[in-house]
């Protein structure tokens, strides 16, 4: 066993590829307050894939876009304010208007006065005069005075551009969670006072305190939200009387699970809850039950079985320990080997599975893909009315040779 376990470690590194996942919502919404002066503005970002927009063919590219409005409703469900914008987005690649993995984002900012608030959100599909009408939320807008501690705002640690501007942060725009990713996120609070002292900040998962005080304060900076070019900017602008925080790459240090952070200052304290979410689950590893029975095929029996007989509890908890002995990365809580192995079984059942079955991964074609990753070339062979593929490694110097015999795509390894 410990052999194999050495030569998937090996595999899995130098083919290391990420195949597209279903998203578990078509439409991300997210909210968030800062203050303006002396009122507050609530800003409502979206979030939403190609694959779930109407496209149509404009010369030599594809447009599309959504229209989303807000209804603002106050305790007595009055309307109090209707506010509308409308996004587009063009591609050049037919493809890539079915991606789940491009976005179109937006967002629309809010001026409210203090009270309780129920927000209605419709989307309006371009092209495809179709509405859809959202989950509404509701949301309590403090009297500016007392808004000393500002939501936490959840951004791409990768810094990017806009027009001529540089060095900017880039909303994530997963309504407020926490991304459980190989990618680094960071989280930004606004602080709304003239002066911070005694500032202390205290990150909580399990009932454990992760990380104490591990954050930069930026002084006299307000944030603000922009759309620019299909994405949405956090920018920063000189204030005398705001400031932030950010806790950088705080996902690396985050289980994929609720967490808090705990603020305190002379003047506040505060705690907030939060959840990091696996955004990209692949689809093999959402039943554990199942993913764990996978293992069968590629591991040594005794030691599955061992994971499979744990408490229904701690099912999950013992398949993610199976897998830390092989993380490239143990000093994080992401495994990029893991997510490697499930997104390719979710390839090999899209891709290998009988008609009207799911069993991709368990044909030869789906083993040997999970195992080695996908071939240098490809070839798809007819000779006697026999169709043959033929893989290629060329780093690993191996071939294999799968044949379908009856034409129904049941491939079977030869060599």
């Amino acid at each position: 066993m410990k052999l194999f376990f050495f030569r998937l470690l090996f595999i899995f590194s130098a083919f290391t590829i990420i195949y597209p996942q279903n998203f578990s919502k078509p439409i991300y919404l997210e909210w968030n307050l800062l203050k303006k002066d002396s009122t507050l503005n609530l800003y409502i970002s979206f979030r939403v894939s190609y694959d779930n927009l109407f496209f149509v063919k404009d010369n030599s590219h594809y447009k599309s876009g959504i229209t989303i409005s807000y209804d603002v409703m106050d305790e007595n469900m009055n309307l109090v304010k209707r506010v509308s914008d409308e996004f587009n987005v063009s591609v050049d690649d037919y493809n890539q208007t079915n991606s789940d993995l491009s976005f179109i984002e937006g967002v629309t900012a809010i001026s409210l006065n203090q009270g309780n608030y129920s927000v209605v959100p419709l989307v309006n599909l371009l092209y495809a005069d179709k509405d859809v009408i959202l989950k509404k939320f509701d949301i309590e807008v403090p009297n500016p005075n007392d808004f000393i501690f500002g939501k936490p705002i959840v951004i791409e640690s990768k810094l990017t551009n806009c027009d001529n501007s540089n060095d900017l942060f880039r909303l994530a725009n997963f309504e407020g969670v926490l991304p459980f990713s190989s990618e680094n996120y960071s989280i930004l609070i606004p602080l709304n006072t003239t002066e911070v002292y005694d500032l202390s900040v205290d990150i909580i998962q399990y009932g454990k305190s992760l990380k104490q005080n591990d954050y930069s304060l930026i002084k006299n900076e307000e944030l603000n939200f922009l759309n620019c070019s299909n994405k949405i900017i956090v920018s920063k602008n000189k204030s005398d009387n705001h400031h932030f925080i950010i806790l950088k790459d705080i996902n690396k240090m985050i289980d994929e699970d609720e967490f808090i952070i705990h603020i305190k200052s002379d003047k506040e304290e505060k705690k907030f809850d939060l959840r990091s979410v696996w955004i990209n689950k692949p689809r093999s590893l959402r039943n554990v039950k199942e993913a764990i029975l996978i293992l069968f095929d590629y591991f040594d029996e005794k030691v599955v079985d061992e994971i499979y007989r744990a408490d229904s509890d701690s099912l999950y908890y013992s398949l993610k320990k199976f897998w830390k002995k092989m993380d490239k990365t143990p000093e994080t809580t992401f495994n990029e080997i893991m997510s490697e192995f499930y997104s390719r079984i979710d390839f090999a059942i899209d891709n290998f599975s009988s008609i009207n079955k799911s069993d991709g991964a368990k044909t030869d074609r789906g083993k040997v893909f999970i195992k080695y990753g996908e071939p240098s070339s490809n070839e798809r062979v007819f000779s006697n009315n026999k169709v043959l593929e033929i893989w290629q490694y060329e780093q690993l110097e191996k071939k294999f040779i799968f044949t379908d015999n009856t034409g129904t795509g049941n491939f079977i390894l030869e060599k």
